[in-house]
């Protein structure tokens, strides 16, 4: 007789042994064997349940970070293009900068977003 796909479900609910011993008659004296034979399993099982919800089981070093299942989008601040160009000639006047600065890769990757800070 099965009575569940691993050891920690061989216990069955209230209304379903009701029915079981209505209409299983005969199996009754096995399931209870088995109930009993599967109790010392069951209770290390809670245990080890209880022992990991008072550890949290978050602490585990090989669980995933919620950072695999959930994409953080980045935001960027939209600023207007006169301000972008007010901003970008006080960088370069105020730092004594040649304006051969706007044209280096550095600078337009910085501009485009692609540097990560």
């Amino acid at each position: 007789m099965v009575y569940g796909q691993s050891q920690s479900q061989c216990l069955i609910t209230s209304t379903a042994r009701l029915y079981f011993q209505r209409a299983h008659r005969e199996l009754v004296p096995e399931y209870e064997q088995h109930k009993k034979q599967q109790e010392p399993i069951m209770k290390k099982r809670r245990m080890e349940l209880k022992n990991a919800s008072q550890t949290g089981p978050h602490l585990k070093p090989n669980q995933p970070k919620m950072d695999a299942f959930i994409r953080v989008q980045k935001t960027t601040a939209v600023i207007k293009r006169s301000r972008f160009d007010k901003l970008t000639i006080k960088f370069i006047v105020n730092g004594l900068h040649p304006l051969s600065t706007v044209e280096e890769q550095g600078f337009k990757d910085l501009v485009k977003g692609k540097i990560n800070i």
